[in-house]
C-alpha cells in the first residue's frame, strides 16, 4: 500500500513541476529572436571533371583485361594530344568480375568483366567538349558525366559568409531599434 502511495505522489510531483516548468519555458522561448541572413555569390566555372572509361567483357580473364587497358590507353593517348596533363588523369575505378548466366540453374559462370575508369580534370574549359568527343572516339563507353567548378570557389563561400552575415546585423539592428 506503501509503495502504491509513493507512486502517486511521484507522479503528482512530476505533473506538477511540469505545470510550473512549462510556461516559464515557453516565456524564455518568446524573448529569443533568430536573425538570418542569406547571400549568394555567383562564379563562373574555370575546370570540368569528365569521370568515363572502357569496360570489356569476354570469357576469358586475360583478354577483357589487354582489351580494356588497350582501349584505356588509346583515351589517354587521345586527351593528352588535345593538351591535357598526365598528372590530370587519374584512374578512380577498376574492377574485374564474373558475368553469369541467370538462366541456368545453378547459374554458371560465362566469363568476366573488366572496367577502368579515369577522373580526368581539363583546366582548360572550352576545351571540355573536345576532350569528350575524343575520349569517346577512343573508345571510351562509360560515362558517369562531367561536373564543372571554380578554382575560385573557397574565396566566393567566404565572400557569401561576409554578405551573409552582413545582411542578419541588418536585420538584428532593425529588429534592436524597433523594440526600443
Amino acid at each position: 500500500m506503501k509503495i502504491h502511495a509513493l507512486k502517486k505522489l511521484a507522479i503528482t510531483l512530476i505533473l506538477l513541476s511540469l505545470c510550473v516548468a512549462l510556461p516559464a519555458l515557453a516565456l524564455a522561448d518568446a524573448a529569443d529572436l533568430t536573425v538570418r541572413g542569406t547571400a549568394v555569390v555567383s562564379i563562373n566555372p574555370d575546370f570540368a571533371t569528365l569521370t568515363l572509361g572502357y569496360y570489356a567483357e569476354n570469357k576469358d580473364l586475360m583478354t577483357a583485361q589487354a582489351e580494356t587497358a588497350n582501349a584505356v590507353d588509346g583515351i589517354i593517348a587521345a586527351v593528352t594530344a588535345l593538351g591535357v596533363e598526365k598528372q590530370d588523369i587519374v584512374t578512380s575505378n577498376f574492377s574485374i568480375g564474373p558475368v553469369y548466366n541467370y538462366n541456368t540453374q545453378p547459374s554458371t559462370v560465362t566469363g568476366y568483366r573488366v572496367e577502368n575508369m579515369l577522373t580526368i580534370t581539363v583546366k582548360d574549359i572550352e576545351q571540355v567538349a573536345a576532350v569528350m568527343n575524343a575520349a569517346l572516339e577512343a573508345g571510351a563507353n562509360q560515362s558517369y558525366g562531367i561536373s564543372f567548378d571554380s578554382t575560385e570557389r573557397g574565396e566566393a563561400y567566404r565572400q557569401a559568409l561576409k554578405e551573409a552575415i552582413a545582411v542578419a546585423k541588418l536585420k538584428a539592428e532593425a529588429m534592436a531599434e524597433a523594440s526600443g
